[in-house]
């Protein structure tokens, strides 16, 4: 009887074991892949993209294109994805470069808190006043609310910057 006991208890945790590892195989692996791109426009107004290498040095008046791209290696749909791309010191984010991709798109001021619209606080004629926060000064985007990205799927994000 002993023997049944223990026989028992080793099938039940062994599928027990083999429930979790399935479970645990059965998420999703999303891979984020940054890369940037110089714009230039040759003289007949057709425009390239110039890939930034770690050698490549942007110049002041030059506009970059920074791309996220999320690849779903796993087996499972990626749910509440939400790409962050930095807007890199000493350059500006280019008003309306960043396509929504079917999620809602937030901007930050600090890196921390992110709005559709962020505002600041500047001094009006009848004392302080709440207005839209220059593009220029945004720190971060953000892609929140992203629809599923199923297994093997992928999704690219991409945003616009001007040199200072």
């Amino acid at each position: 009887m002993d023997r049944f006991r223990l026989l028992l208890v080793s099938v039940v945790s062994a599928a027990a074991i083999a429930a979790a590892i399935q479970s645990a195989d059965a998420a999703p692996a999303v891979a984020l892949k940054l890369t940037g791109a110089i714009l230039e426009r040759d003289a007949a107004g057709t425009a390239r993209e110039i890939p930034l290498t770690a050698s490549e040095r942007a110049m002041p008046g030059q506009t970059l294109r920074y791309t996220i791209v999320a690849l779903n290696k796993g087996n499972e749909a990626a749910r509440a994805l939400t790409p962050l791309g930095r807007i890199p010191a000493g350059t500006a984010y280019v008003s309306a470069s960043a396509p929504p991709a079917s999620a809602r798109l937030e901007f930050s001021l600090d890196g921390v808190g992110f709005s559709e619209r962020p505002m600041v606080v500047v001094d009006g004629p009848n004392g302080p006043e709440r207005r839209p926060a220059d593009p220029a000064r945004y720190v971060a985007v953000r892609w929140a609310g992203v629809k599923l990205l199923p297994p093997g799927g992928s999704q690219s994000f991409s945003y616009t910057v001007r040199v200072k």
